[in-house]
């Protein structure tokens, strides 16, 4: 090899393990959706594509590269995230009853094992780092402009432009998903708590420039109030307000006062923009600016939201039992939702199928956000009749995963998690610690929710960068370092 070769190939394994390269794709995993016109691969799918290409490109080079490169991974955490890949994959192949769903996850929603060890590989490489001697400073700037770009969208689509979800770019059987009954801004999937997730993925990131640019601090904890409020989630809300709380009080210690107004302010704005919205959207109809009117499915008074409390308490209780049949080794990914309705006593299943009763043939979508219950319309000139297809995801990340892996994978999982939170904590870095902040606070979220495609990748790489920097020593913001640790 030429010297100009060796100096390329060096440039470019720098460049593709150096912490700006995971912080754009982090950005670009969550926000870039590819046009589709198939619903066997409707948006998540394609983020999976460039997950599966991103980390055969990074392993590639780890394995050409590999006597100059080094994870950051505690070598006991390493072992534990190996040991769950093992464990879940004999979960989702031989005590699996559906190897097809729990392999590849449900049509469209992509969370099968490969979903899964996709997460795990990306959090263990996005550790990896080229030596000790060159360190790049992170920037915040990827995140910002990301969060600017979501801000965007989420207040157009709640407005009623249909800048992305509606638009052609969005397909459902080859036609437009129709927002009549939906209604809800991007998050993906025309439902708002993937976004959710987003957002309070994001909220602590402001921290990072707090004390070096205080305007650029103010915009963004702004437009993440913003955003937060559009989701129209009663739990993000509560998070994100517990989230402040806590935020506000440590800016008491150091007696500054702006920011703790500012705090308050924050909170404010993210219950009060939703209303606002609301009064803007119908203004826009009213005129005959927008097309679609969005304000009488954000009420949140509206039955829809005491529907979603019942019923996921009825997943739950429905998830306890059937964990407790298999409780070493799960059932697999994706496959609650043939098993559930077995275990529903009679009031339990009449309850939880009351959206679907209510179903007019010609709707395409009755809910696509509550419990996934989706109604492909009836097309007599074929013979097709009226199709239900209920989604039932469990709602709380940790009964998913042991139902889905069983104790034996929970652990494993969750002993690499600690090992790696006790990492950064004892490091001690500021930078790290607001990514770890970051993730716990989504975490507390899929308390209440699911892993997710275009949300939990984000995650997987903020928290293998808060390792990555822990590793690393310190680091500051926006500029180059040299060896610091």
């Amino acid at each position: 090899m030429s010297h100009f070769d060796a100096r390329l190939s060096e440039k470019f394994t720098y460049t593709v393990t150096s912490v700006p390269f995971w912080s754009i794709l982090a950005c670009i995993l969550t926000t870039f959706v590819m046009p589709q016109a198939s619903s066997d691969i409707i948006l998540t799918f394609s983020k999976m594509i460039l997950v599966a290409l991103t980390l055969t490109l990074v392993g590639s080079i780890w394995f050409l590269d590999r006597a100059r490169l080094r994870h950051s991974l505690p070598t006991s955490a390493l072992i534990f995230f190996l040991l769950y890949l093992v464990s879940s994959f004999l979960s989702n192949t031989v005590f699996s009853s559906m190897p097809s769903y729990t392999l590849l996850g449900y049509k469209n929603w992509s969370t099968g094992y490969y979903f899964s060890a996709l997460c795990i590989l990306l959090l263990i490489i996005s550790t990896l780092r080229y030596d000790k001697r060159r360190i790049v400073g992170f920037t915040y700037k990827p995140f910002f402009f990301m969060t600017l770009v979501l801000l965007f969208i989420c207040i157009s689509e709640i407005l009623g432009f249909n800048v992305l979800l509606g638009s052609s770019w969005f397909r459902f059987n080859g036609e437009p998903l129709s927002l009549s009954k939906t209604s809800y801004p991007i998050a993906g999937v025309g439902n708002s708590g993937l976004l959710a997730g987003v957002w309070l993925l994001l909220a602590p990131l402001p921290l990072l420039v707090v004390k070096k640019n205080k305007i650029v601090y103010y915009l963004w904890t702004l437009c993440i109030a913003i955003g937060l409020g559009s989701c129209h989630s009663k739990s993000t809300l509560l998070i994100y307000s517990i989230f402040v709380i806590i935020q506000g009080a440590y800016f008491l210690k150091s007696k500054n006062f702006i920011l703790i107004f500012w705090c308050i302010l924050t909170v404010i704005v993210s219950y009060s923009s939703l209303p606002i919205f609301q009064a803007s959207n119908i203004f826009l109809y009213k005129y005959g600016l927008v097309n679609r009117k969005n304000a009488d499915n954000f009420n949140p008074s509206s039955k829809d939201y005491s529907l979603s409390v019942r019923n996921r308490i009825i997943i739950y209780k429905s998830t306890a039992k059937l964990i407790a049949q298999r409780p070493m080794v799960g059932w697999g990914y994706e496959t609650l939702q043939e098993k559930f309705f077995d275990t529903l006593n009679q009031s339990d299943y009449l309850y939880f199928i009351s959206s679907v009763m209510q179903q007019k043939e010609d709707e395409t979508v009755k809910r696509f956000g509550n419990l996934h219950i989706l109604v492909k319309k009836a097309n007599p000139k074929v013979g097709i009749s009226a199709q239900v297809f209920t989604i039932v995801k469990p709602h709380n990340t940790v009964l998913e995963e042991i139902y889905s892996n069983g104790l034996i994978g929970f652990v494993l999982l969750a002993s690499g998690l600690a090992v790696c939170v006790a990492f950064i904590l004892k490091r001690r870095n500021r930078v790290a610690l607001i990514f770890l902040t970051c993730c716990s606070i989504y975490t507390v979220y899929l308390m209440f929710w699911f892993t997710t495609a275009g949300v939990t990748t984000f995650a997987a790489i903020l928290f293998g960068l808060a390792v990555r920097i822990s590793a690393m020593g310190t680091i500051e913001i926006g500029v180059k370092a040299d060896d610091q640790s």
